[in-house]
């Protein structure tokens, strides 16, 4: 088999052939069609992975092992089965790689979970509600209720000062006083008749008596006065002990209201702590999950681009390859005969065609330039000057070439 040997600072279809085969065992290299040092560098790993000799050098014993026995003798022709394969296995990736993501994405949709924070504040608003002072509990009710009793069941004054105790001392010592001075007057009117008793003297004295007893009924209304004086100062005294326990109700049950309303204070301060961390904690996670929705519409939308691309791989791909199995018939046929040479003899005369601004219909420029055979080595070699002229500057160019040609005999490319 005859095969161009290439090397580094060489450049064409066959190189741009050799970096796509490249690819195909592994390596990275844009098919540009120039032989650098990225090219030799992959060259001669290959050479040491295949066991042939390592010098950068594309000769026959590299093609054969890049192509394998059998392989077609038209290596720009191969090259494109090996594109064809690559793309193909790169849609497939990218697909998967596109619904990879999706799935990885779908399973960490966010999913609200309450803070330990958040926890801790419902926890501790759980624990002041269950703190609510009790109902009040009067200290003083019962004194309260024992003058109030005493109040109202007080009888009305009255006044007796038989019972006056008051009375009572005022008459035992007006009888005292009473009888002394009967006693000391009888003893005077006795002196005046010799100190014989006589009636005269019992009359004297009983009168002198019965005036320390008129004395003593002279001072009942003063002791009646006197009582009821004490009757109104008990009850006011009453009323005062009743003002004082008041008071002290008062006081006391104000300080069990500031305390309930500290507790109600601190209540709704707890409540809005937490509701306003639960409320903050939730939003973020609304906007984690929209966020989350977002990226998740991108990635579906990536996955279903890239199964739209793929599924215009396969169809681009499918025609590559008819346009290829046309392209190797037809060098079969054209060829034949001299040992697989890459020309007819009417190719010998032929010269790479002018590009013109706007071509007529494919098949009439086929035919006028390459022959009712489509002779692919003339093809091959005219896309070798086309590169070197830089007219094709990439490899999907070539492949639209040839899609062009051999699938809707339509050059557009070269418009």
């Amino acid at each position: 088999m005859a095969y161009s040997t290439i090397k580094k600072g060489s450049s064409g279809g066959d190189v741009s052939t050799l970096q796509s085969l490249l690819n195909q065992n592994g390596y990275s290299l844009n098919v540009d069609g120039i032989f650098g040092s990225k090219t030799q560098s992959a060259v001669k790993d290959y050479q040491r992975n295949a066991g042939l000799t390592v010098d950068g050098i594309v000769g026959n014993n590299t093609w054969s092992a890049l192509l394998g026995t059998g392989a077609s003798t038209n290596p720009t022709a191969s090259a494109y089965s090996a594109l064809a394969s690559g793309s193909a296995s790169g849609s497939s990736n990218m697909v998967s790689g596109a619904s990879s993501q999706l799935a990885s994405y779908e399973a960490n949709k966010p999913v609200y979970q309450q803070s330990q924070d958040v926890t801790d504040a419902l926890n501790l608003l759980r624990e002041y509600e269950n703190s609510k002072p009790g109902a009040y509990e009067s200290n003083y009710a019962t004194q309260i209720q024992d003058v109030l009793d005493q109040i109202m069941n007080r009888k009305p004054f009255s006044y007796d000062f038989a019972s006056d105790p008051l009375y009572q001392q005022y008459a035992q010592r007006y009888q005292q006083q009473g009888q002394l001075a009967m006693m000391d007057t009888m003893g005077q009117a006795a002196a005046l008749t010799g100190g014989y008793g006589n009636s005269y003297a019992q009359t004297v004295g009983q009168q002198t008596y019965q005036g320390y007893l008129q004395a003593l009924n002279d001072i009942i209304p003063e002791l009646q006065n006197a009582a009821y004086q004490r009757y109104r100062d008990e009850g006011n005294q009453l009323l005062s002990n009743m003002d004082v326990l008041q008071g002290l109700e008062n006081m006391d049950y104000g300080r069990y209201r500031d305390t309930v309303a500290d507790y109600y204070n601190d209540l709704n301060y707890y409540y809005n702590r937490y509701n306003d961390m639960s409320e903050a904690e939730y939003n973020r996670y609304l906007n984690d999950l929209g966020a989350w929705e977002r990226d998740r519409a991108y990635y579906y939308q990536k996955s279903q681009d890239a199964q739209a691309q793929a599924n215009w791989q396969a169809e681009y791909d499918l025609a590559l390859a008819k346009a290829q199995q046309a392209a190797m018939g037809s060098g079969s046929s054209s060829g034949g005969g001299g040992g697989g040479s890459r020309s007819s003899s009417k190719s010998t005369t032929k010269t790479t065609p002018t590009i013109p601004a706007e071509t007529k219909a494919g098949t009439k420029f086929i035919q006028e330039h390459y022959g009712l055979g489509y002779n692919t080595d003339l093809i091959n070699k005219d896309i070798d000057e086309w590169v070197k002229k830089g007219m094709i500057t990439s490899q999907k160019e070539v492949d639209d070439i040839m899609y062009r040609l051999f699938y809707d005999n339509t050059p557009t490319v070269l418009k």
